[in-house]
C-alpha cells in the first residue's frame, strides 16, 4: 500500500489525545534515525482507513519514508472506536492528563453501544478497567475528573489538561461560580504563566483560594461533597498543624518539605524581583504561598522537636 492511498477519518483522528509539540518532534527525530517507524500502521480491515499510527504516518508523508502496514478487522465504526480508546489507554507511555477524557469517551460510547444493542449494562467501568490493564476504582476516577473539567470555564479546561493540574485541585475549581473562576483564572495566568510550571501554577490556586477570593455563592472547596477524597491543603497552611503523636520517619520527612520549600521560595522571590513584577495580587499569591509552607513546616516540627530525627542527606 501507497502512502498516498491511506485514508484518514475526521471521527476517527478526533478520538486521540492532543500531543504536545516535544513529544512530536522526539517522535519524528526517532522514526528518521530508524530510516522509518519501527511499528506497523494499523488500518480497518479492506477499508484503507488508518486507526492507529496518525502521528507516524505525517512523519511518513513528510519525508517519504519506508513503513509496514497490518490490517485490524473489525464490524462496524463503533467497534473500531471502541478498539482504538482502548489500545490508546493501554499505552504505557500515554500522558496521564490524556486519561480523564479517553476513558470518559470509552466509557459513554461503551454504555451506549450495550443500549442500542439491547445488552445489559453490567459494570462497564470493570469492563473497562479489565481491557485497559487498570481497577474499577482508577476508571471511576478518571471520570470525575472528566466531570469536573466539564465544569470549568474555557481557560480552565484548556490550561487544566495542558499543564496536568491534579484531580483535587480541579474539583475544586469546578465548585465555584463562573464570575470567581474567571477572577481565579486572572490571579493564577499572569502575563508569563505559560513558562511556570505545573507546581508553581498548582501552588497559587491552593493559596488563592485559602485566601477566600471567592464569593458566597461557591460552594467551599475544602467540604464540597462532590470531591471523591479530602482535599490536601495542610502544606500551605500555617495553622494547619497541631500537637499530635508523630514518628521519625514522618518528622524527618517535614524537615526535608521544609528544606526544600525554602530553595522554592528563594527562586520564587528571585524570579519576583528580576522580573520587576509589581501586580499586587500576583506578588500576594506568590509570596504568601512560599512563606506558608515554611511556616507550616516549622511550626509542625516544633510541637515534635522532642522526636530529634536523624536526618539523612
Amino acid at each position: 500500500m501507497r502512502v498516498d492511498e491511506i485514508i484518514i477519518d475526521a471521527e476517527f483522528e478526533a478520538l486521540l489525545p492532543v500531543t504536545e509539540i516535544v513529544e512530536d518532534q522526539l517522535l519524528e527525530k526517532s522514526i528518521l534515525a530508524s530510516n522509518g517507524p519501527t511499528d506497523p500502521l494499523v488500518i480497518w480491515g479492506d477499508t484503507k482507513i488508518l486507526i492507529d499510527g496518525h502521528r507516524r504516518f505525517k512523519v511518513i508523508g513528510t519525508f517519504g519514508l519506508p513503513f509496514q502496514v497490518v490490517y485490524e478487522p473489525l464490524e462496524n465504526r463503533e467497534a473500531v472506536k471502541e478498539w482504538m480508546l482502548i489500545r490508546q489507554l493501554s499505552r504505557r507511555n500515554l500522558a496521564d492528563k490524556s486519561r480523564p477524557r479517553l476513558i470518559a469517551n470509552l466509557y459513554q460510547h461503551m454504555r451506549q453501544t450495550r443500549k442500542d444493542e439491547g445488552r445489559s449494562d453490567g459494570n462497564v467501568a470493570e469492563e473497562i478497567g479489565r481491557a485497559i490493564g487498570a481497577t474499577k476504582r482508577t476508571v471511576y476516577r478518571n471520570l470525575m475528573h472528566n466531570r469536573a473539567l466539564d465544569r470549568m470555564i474555557p481557560v480552565w479546561q484548556v490550561e487544566a489538561e495542558r499543564l496536568g493540574i491534579n484531580r483535587k485541585l480541579c474539583n475544586g475549581i469546578a465548585h465555584l461560580t463562573i464570575p470567581d473562576q474567571e477572577r481565579l483564572s486572572e490571579i493564577v495566568f499572569v502575563e508569563n504563566f505559560r513558562g511556570m510550571s505545573v507546581e508553581v501554577v498548582e501552588t497559587m490556586i491552593r493559596t488563592a483560594l485559602r485566601m477566600q477570593i471567592t464569593s458566597p455563592h461557591s460552594k467551599d472547596f475544602a467540604s464540597a461533597n462532590e470531591l471523591p477524597e479530602e482535599v490536601e491543603l495542610t502544606e500551605i497552611d500555617p495553622d494547619a498543624y497541631r500537637a499530635r503523636r508523630s514518628n521519625k520517619k514522618l518528622l524527618n520527612q517535614k524537615i526535608l518539605t521544609a528544606k526544600a520549600s525554602f530553595e522554592t521560595a528563594k527562586q520564587d522571590i528571585n524570579e519576583l524581583t528580576s522580573r520587576h513584577y509589581l501586580d499586587s495580587d500576583v506578588l500576594k499569591i506568590r509570596l504568601t504561598s512560599a512563606i506558608g509552607m515554611i511556616g507550616s513546616t516549622l511550626k509542625y516540627l516544633e510541637e515534635n522537636i522532642h522526636k530529634r530525627p536523624k536526618i539523612s542527606n
